[in-house]
């Protein structure tokens, strides 16, 4: 499927691996980027506003971050 996808006929199977691992590689950076630019996301609404989603609070209890991120503002 993937060879007529590309238009290409792989030679060998060393070919199709090397292209397979590189698109999963490709897919893994694909997917951090889009968690890294949620995360910023979620950073610049905090530093604008005080809030935070209450799925951060319910992952993690200890509210360490927000309390460091708060005396940190304040300084």
């Amino acid at each position: 499927m993937l060879n007529r996808r590309l238009n290409y006929t792989f030679k060998t199977l060393h070919e199709k691996g090397f292209i397979y691992t590189r698109l999963e590689v490709f897919d893994q950076y694909f997917w951090l980027e889009v968690d890294l630019k949620l995360w910023q996301s979620y950073l610049e609404i905090a530093t604008q506003h005080p809030r935070w989603p209450v799925s951060l609070f319910e992952k993690d209890n200890s509210f360490k971050f927000y309390s460091i991120f708060s005396s940190s503002k304040n300084k």
